[in-house]
């Protein structure tokens, strides 16, 4: 009988097992604040791919994000707000839109300003316009490396986050930190 190699018996002890497990991987992602760091452009799909790994239920059991957007620290290159950065960028922040237990958000928007590479009124609303769509968080704050500009007022009128602009160090602000260690092995 073909259905006797191929059907599972129901085990009441493993059923029950099974779902203290998923309740228990639930719990994790619930009570764990996530935190991303996008380096470069390849990093922007760090959230995506965790929404591909994870069951449905635990990625919606998500409820802390934050996000460091540390561009140029590593090799100090200018980072370039093109059509392809944009782009990355709103497909992270549509991941974000899907987050459906999501209530607490924290982004870091490190840019570099220097001459000639100061942060334009329309780079701001294009920044900002995927936050806007973010209504619903109840705890969100962006954090940003540029003086505002003069649009900044009235396109930031009813958003749904929080702004600081701050290039300050701040003690709880996550860092890209990189230590050389020397060390010898041995006798003197």
């Amino acid at each position: 009988d073909v259905c006797s190699h191929f059907c599972l018996i129901p085990n009441p002890i493993y059923s029950q097992n099974l779902h203290s497990y998923s309740e228990s991987v639930d719990i994790l992602w619930s009570h764990s604040s996530i935190h991303l760091q996008i380096m470069d452009s390849s990093d922007f799909r760090i959230l995506s791919d965790i929404r591909s790994a994870l069951l449905p239920r635990s990625f919606h059991a998500i409820r802390s994000l934050e996000i460091s957007f540390l561009h140029p620290c590593l090799d100090r290159r200018i980072q370039i707000l093109d059509e392809e950065w944009y782009d990355q960028w709103t497909s992270l922040w549509n991941v974000v839109k899907c987050m459906k237990g999501l209530l607490h958000v924290q982004a870091w928007v490190k840019m570099d300003q220097e001459s000639g590479n100061m942060m334009t009124a329309d780079q701001e609303a294009r920044l900002f316009a995927p936050l806007m769509e973010l209504g619903w968080i109840q705890d969100f704050k962006v954090e940003g490396t540029w003086p505002a500009n003069e649009g900044s007022e009235s396109l930031l009128l009813g958003a749904p986050f929080q702004i600081t602009r701050n290039d300050d160090r701040i003690p709880d602000k996550p860092e890209l930190v990189v230590e050389t260690v020397t060390c010898s092995l041995g006798s003197s």
